[in-house]
């Protein structure tokens, strides 16, 4: 393993470490986090679409669900669309929770990038967008061969 390697991981995981102990408070489980993610991010969002994203089975998307809903972090309400089922929201508790989230993450990042000038930074951020340029490109051709 080159040094790049080693020091790309150890960078990986002091962010884990690092966004674990801020998350601690919230009792959530990383695919509980990840879930209420996409809650965020969706408008409203059905447990059928949640095992599609993440390729989860119903029964773990079910108890994933019940706990952030038992916790305060989301609430469901009957979809008109299909009345069998229910759209996720998140709540306040869970707004509250992702600006703390955000906020943690902006302290993680400028302790990481506090040795770092604005050259430096600019290097860096031209790197790390060519890097998710070949995810982002790996991520279509995965996809579309997929659906072939």
């Amino acid at each position: 393993m080159s040094n790049l390697n080693r020091d790309i991981n150890r960078i990986l995981r002091t962010i884990r470490r690092m966004s674990a102990s801020a998350d601690q408070g919230s009792k959530l489980g990383q695919g509980e986090r990840r879930v209420l993610h996409f809650i965020h991010h969706g408008n409203g969002v059905t447990q059928k679409e949640i095992c599609e994203k993440f390729d989860v089975n119903k029964a773990a998307v079910a108890r994933q669900c019940a706990s952030l809903e038992e916790k305060g972090f989301i609430k469901r309400e009957r979809n008109e669309n299909d009345g069998r089922s229910f759209l996720l929201f998140p709540t306040e508790k869970a707004e509250d929770f992702k600006q703390e989230h955000i906020n943690a993450e902006e302290q993680i990042y400028s302790r990481l990038f506090k040795g770092l000038d604005s050259e430096d930074m600019d290097q860096l951020e031209k790197l790390v967008s060519k890097i998710c340029a070949q995810i982002d490109a790996e991520h279509t051709e995965h996809g579309q061969r997929r659906q072939s």
